[in-house]
């Protein structure tokens, strides 16, 4: 008989009678797979083979070569299957893919680890979050489940948003940064100098930054700080940051049809949008304060809800009707930049 014991399942003990007289080498003269992973682990001096329950059969056979050839027999851990959705074994036909996939899809490495390290192991049934240290040291195989793990994306989602939301704002940005920059969006189609809230007009001898003024990608840095801060948590995976951030960086990005449908399509909204593109253009310091003062005060003015400006404001600035506060969006993206999609979507709405 064949025993060996399984770290996971236990111990096992295998009748030769119920295997068969396999074979070692095959009529080519080049040796079965039993016969050479048995020969490859033994010279590499493994000390754990660790693999999925489906070579649980071919354990018992590997056993006796072992034996037969005065090798030690190593520790056995086979760990459950993966399912996917309809628990059948997960495929190429569930959507699994490989964790290259992943990794162009700008999900975190340590996430993805977290993630699969759940995959049939649980520390305690409450934690869920692991720094990659943290699973090194509370990891056992002791711990496996013998039961076939299920892969939930939305779970591996989920994993990963809290991952970044746990990083610092130096380290998020620094992801998003090279995100943007990746997919194109840095350098943008416009600068935006947030270091003088001054109009440059004002001052003598000085004139106001236009393109990209000679700026280096890495001075974006200060601006996204700024983006990825005002987002919050809205920016759950790297992957949307493009979605989220592109308006502040090309005047190429999505427009939600229906917003504009609703926002913009009415015969009042030309005339606020083309007040409000003035009262911003009138600012001499262009903060969040005075822009926000601005937008209350012509709203009272006009002897409407602050609302009926803001709300088709946000389309026209952003394409769509959610966004990060839009006091905040309109300073970060500069005065010029403001008022230049405030005319245009004004433009829009009269059409």
């Amino acid at each position: 008989e064949a025993r060996f014991r399984d770290i996971v399942r236990g111990d096992f003990t295998i009748a030769n009678t119920e295997l068969d007289d396999f074979i070692l080498i095959k009529t080519d003269g080049l040796p079965t797979y039993n016969f050479a992973v048995v020969v490859d682990d033994a010279r590499m001096k493994i000390s754990h083979v660790i693999r999925g329950d489906d070579h649980i059969s071919n354990t018992p056979r590997q056993v006796h070569i072992y034996l037969a050839l005065g090798y030690n027999v190593p520790k056995f851990a086979h760990l459950p299957m993966i399912l996917g959705g309809d628990r059948t074994r997960l495929s190429k036909r569930h959507g699994a893919v490989s964790v290259d996939w992943y990794a162009d899809q700008q999900y975190l490495p340590d996430a993805m680890v977290n993630y699969l390290a759940l995959l049939g192991w649980s520390f305690d049934d409450r934690q869920e979050l692991f720094s990659r240290k943290t699973l090194i040291e509370k990891f056992s195989l002791k711990k496996v489940s013998k039961n076939p793990a299920m892969f939930d994306n939305d779970k591996m989602e989920y994993i990963n948003a809290e991952h970044f939301k746990k990083m610092s704002s130096a380290q998020k940005v620094m992801h998003v940064y090279h995100v943007l920059k990746e997919e194109g969006y840095i350098p943008g189609d416009f600068h935006v100098d947030l270091e003088k809230p001054v109009d440059l007009k004002l001052v003598p001898g000085t004139e106001p930054l236009t393109g990209n003024g000679g700026k280096t990608e890495g001075d974006e840095l200060g601006r996204l700080f700024l983006i990825v801060s005002a987002l919050g948590n809205r920016l759950k995976l790297l992957k949307d940051a493009p979605g989220h951030i592109g308006y502040f960086y090309k005047d190429d990005y999505e427009v939600d049809d229906n917003a504009v449908e609703t926002h913009l399509a009415r015969r009042e909204v030309p005339e606020r949008l083309e007040r409000l593109a003035d009262a911003l253009d009138g600012l001499n310091y262009f903060d969040k304060e005075r822009v926000e003062e601005a937008v209350r005060a012509l709203a009272d003015e006009m002897e409407i809800e602050a609302g009926e400006l803001i709300h088709p404001g946000r389309v026209a600035l952003t394409g769509g009707t959610v966004s990060p506060d839009i006091f905040q969006v309109i300073v970060l993206l500069g005065k010029g930049k403001t008022v230049e999609r405030l005319r245009k979507g004004a433009g829009i709405a009269k059409h």
